[in-house]
């Protein structure tokens, strides 16, 4: 028995999330005027063999996230929704197969001219410079100033002066094509489309915590990181690490540790020669991201709530790594950081969870985006 509600405007999701360290794949039930419906989801860890580069690992770890939300999921996405088919499918990448960047442009008249759409997407396709290999699959306005002053709802206006802040994201085509063929053979569906991860989650949070002014988002995943930097509400820049927690993991499993986080939290007891070689991989992570911390700081002193996004069997250990006094130091106080893990019950009062699990924090994300997307 369907759980619709008669006459209102509906429609079911394919949330596909691929990132360095897992990737994640649900079904989603849009309905006008309520909360994202999850139906089904699941996360399936990127686990390449021992001399496998990630590019390998990840087709067949593509196809096990699919063949679980095809076989698993579709008794409940009929359930639920009456139809055993999605009506489209929307993908997010994230680090290293996506790229985004932060500019500004103006728009001058000597007269009053009358601000619109086309304007802002003129004026932002002259500035998008294609990366090679990328398709640019989204420009976002941040925030726009008409006659120096910040305007939410700008159109329709007469102004001689407009100044628009825009993030633009591109994909690699490589990625995006071995995505489209897996989904389109696993789902039957052509209508599929692709965004960033970061972005999608930067317009969330902004939604979700309009108090929340000043704040760091942190992704880290297995291969790749990314820091993205909002003040004032607004987005000001963003910087991507070619590492993420993985050379560390690597460091414990090649000297002999059964789980690869446990030498990592004992790291600064007793220094044996196999401690010594996971603190080396710490420090260069450390480095890495001190060096994309400091990048942000040249443009805003760093906000002191951090919002922290990972998989959960290395949340707390990075919490503590992001605290530790290496990072500190680029803080301009004493002040103690505010760093929130994101939690599976974070967004649980804004989606209806139908499908007995706890929530996924980046499918919830996503769910939301998907919603000011598509609603």
């Amino acid at each position: 028995m369907s759980l619709l509600s008669f006459g209102k405007k509906t429609q079911t999701i394919a949330l596909i999330d691929v990132r360095s360290s897992s990737i994640g794949a649900a079904y989603v039930l849009l309905e006008s005027g309520a909360s994202p419906t999850l139906i089904y989801s699941t996360r399936v860890p990127m686990d390449p063999h021992a001399t496998e580069p990630l590019e390998e690992a990840l087709p067949r770890t593509l196809e096990l996230a699919l063949n679980s939300l095809t076989k698993k999921g579709s008794t409940l996405l009929r359930k639920v929704s009456g139809k055993g088919n999605v009506d489209r499918a929307l993908v997010t990448l994230t680090t290293p197969w996506q790229t985004s960047r932060v500019f500004s442009t103006v728009i001058e008249e000597e007269r009053p001219f009358l601000f619109t759409q086309k304007l802002v997407s003129a004026a932002a396709s002259k500035q998008t410079k294609p990366v090679d290999g990328h398709t640019v699959v989204s420009q976002m306005a941040i925030a726009t100033l008409l006659n120096g002053y910040e305007v939410e709802n700008p159109f329709g206006k007469k102004i001689k002066r407009a100044e628009l802040i825009m993030l633009s994201s591109s994909l690699k085509n490589d990625m995006m094509e071995l995505v489209r063929t897996a989904v389109r053979k696993s789902l039957h569906q052509s209508h599929i489309e692709f965004a960033a991860f970061m972005p999608e989650s930067y317009a969330v949070f902004r939604d979700l915590y309009p108090h929340q002014r000043d704040f760091l988002i942190m992704d880290v995943g297995n291969e790749a990181a990314e820091v993205l930097l909002a003040k004032h509400g607004l987005l000001i820049s963003t910087s991507c690490m070619p590492h993420g927690y993985g050379e560390m993991a690597r460091a414990a499993r090649s000297v002999g540790f059964s789980s690869p986080i446990l030498p990592l939290l004992e790291v600064g007891g007793e220094q044996s020669a196999q401690v010594t070689k996971v603190e080396e991989a710490k420090t260069l992570w450390l480095s890495e991201i001190r060096t994309s911390l400091s990048e942000l700081a040249k443009h805003e002193p760093l906000p002191r709530t951090v919002f922290l996004l990972a998989e959960e069997n290395v949340r707390d250990f990075l919490r503590r790594l992001i605290d530790s006094p290496t990072l500190r130091s680029l803080w301009l106080s004493e002040e103690a950081l505010s760093i929130l893990p994101i939690q599976p019950g974070q967004f649980s009062s804004y989606i209806k969870n139908e499908s007995g699990e706890p929530l996924d924090p980046a499918l919830s994300l996503i769910a939301l985006a998907a919603k000011k997307r598509f609603s």
